[in-house]
């Protein structure tokens, strides 16, 4: 759930169904610190933080990796999964409803580590949080992992100095009260009626083309390369990411039905590989709601539907054609439902028809 970003936080309340979102945008030391050596450590195969290996790499290229590094990332990524849902620590039991092809409800839940460090700004405040989560032996290695790598990790801080003028500035952006009926919208359209708090965490990343932004229970980690794309414009990001929040909150039976029938006529389910069926409609209803929606209602001139709005050529292409769909279904005030889950599978379907047809003349 990764693209490119620009980044927003404000206060904002919204009422949709008695609920209400508000979404803040901060620098945290803790979970700076915490995103950095999680992405350098590259436990889960790499996998967790959507970066190809980048800030691991960029750990080597400064740092280089020794042999004491290697042991202590192998105990880390043994200590990550053993407090993970599904890795290591039991699944939440959500009923007899599935997610479908849609975010996982469990998934909001699932991290059992970070929420002390998105949630606190010192070290020593997220390890003191970790005392109720950790074993005392676990606790005591997270501590000396952290005493260890010290010195490595400050000079990303010292780079990080920006972010706390930058979150700064990016609260007062959003204070336009137009922005609360577009979050009622997206609350009413999921069917989702409770109150969601998002903070926005700047966290950093290498200079690399791209930022990139991920969601984690109420934390939106959005990480910029402080030098190089500090004056980047990325709400469209933000709301991405608050559209898949949204989405994982969906009654689990309206997810299991609304599967069923787009993959009726598209039967795309596992042509993404492991864990990511997401990709055949949540990302691609991420991307319609989340930026191109949502600049047309704000920002009209930076809408490009002519450019690559996702990094995957299926997301960024299938968005495109379901986009006048789902619009029209904000236009008129309609439900996310089966309806529209029809209608997108028989688009999905054309589109694989079409795809073949090309694919045989060629």
């Amino acid at each position: 759930m990764r693209f490119l970003i620009f980044i927003c936080g404000i206060i904002l309340g919204v009422s949709s169904q008695a609920s209400t979102v508000t979404i803040t945008a901060k620098y945290r030391e803790a979970a700076n610190i915490f995103t950095i050596m999680d992405c350098a450590s590259g436990w889960w195969d790499k996998s967790f933080c959507y970066d190809d290996g980048q800030i691991q790499e960029e750990f080597k290229t400064r740092f280089g990796i020794s042999d004491q590094d290697k042991t202590l990332f192998k105990k880390y990524d043994e200590l990550r999964k053993k407090y993970y849902r599904g890795l290591g620590a039991p699944k939440e039991d959500t009923g007899p409803y599935s997610d479908g092809i849609f975010a996982k409800k469990s998934g909001i839940k699932e991290d059992l580590i970070a929420p002390a460090f998105y949630s606190s700004d010192k070290l020593d405040e997220a390890l003191l949080k970790l005392k109720s989560v950790l074993s005392a032996d676990d606790l005591d290695f997270l501590k000396s992992f952290y005493i260890t790598f010290e010195p490595k990790y400050k000079t990303f801080l010292e780079e990080s100095v920006p972010f706390k003028a930058a979150a700064a500035k990016l609260n007062k952006i959003l204070s336009d009260k137009r922005f609360q009926k577009f979050y009622a919208k997206i609350l009413d359209y999921y069917s989702v009626s409770e109150d969601l708090n998002y903070v926005v965490l700047f966290t950093w990343f290498p200079p690399l083309d791209h930022d990139s932004a991920s969601p984690s229970d109420q934390f939106l980690i959005l990480q910029k390369n402080p030098k190089k794309h500090i004056d980047w414009t990325d709400d469209d990001v933000v709301f991405h990411e608050i559209v898949h929040t949204v989405s994982a909150r969906q009654p689990l039976k309206q997810k299991e039905d609304i599967s069923k029938v787009f993959l009726k006529y598209c039967p795309i389910e596992n042509k993404f590989g492991k864990y990511k069926n997401t990709k055949a409609l949540e990302e691609p209803m991420a991307v319609v709601i989340g930026q191109i929606l949502f600049l047309k209602e704000f920002f009209p001139n930076r809408v490009r539907i002519d450019t690559k709005l996702y990094n995957d050529p299926w997301v960024s292409s299938f968005s495109k054609i379901i986009y006048p769909t789902i619009e029209n279904d904000f236009k008129n005030n309609k439900k996310f439902s089966e309806n529209t889950g029809e209608a997108l599978g028989r688009l999905c379907e054309e589109s694989f028809k079409a795809a073949k047809i090309i694919m045989k003349e060629n």
